[in-house]
């Protein structure tokens, strides 16, 4: 007989592995549920929500940064004071 993490690791693969794991952070992701789900029986909704949540806030300091990135590059075209040519 087979453990049950052989299972639970075989009816994962083919809907989630096979199409959603594109990078190490998604492996990282992953695997982190996986334990979860095995090792401390956490609620599969709960994993899922923990895991939306890491995207929403990758997504937002993407954000912030590339926003930031632009007041620099705005800064560095007109100066502090925002006159045009200003150097």
């Amino acid at each position: 007989m087979r453990p049950s993490w052989a299972f639970s690791a075989a009816a994962i693969y083919d809907p989630l592995w096979a199409t959603g794991v594109q990078s190490k952070a998604d492996i990282v992701i992953v695997l982190a549920g996986l334990l979860l789900l095995l090792r401390w029986n956490v609620p599969p909704l709960v994993i899922v929500a923990l895991a939306e949540l890491r995207e929403i806030l990758e997504r937002w300091v993407y954000q912030v940064a590339d926003y930031r990135d632009w007041q620099l590059e705005q800064i560095a075209e007109y100066g502090a004071d925002g006159a045009a040519g200003s150097s």
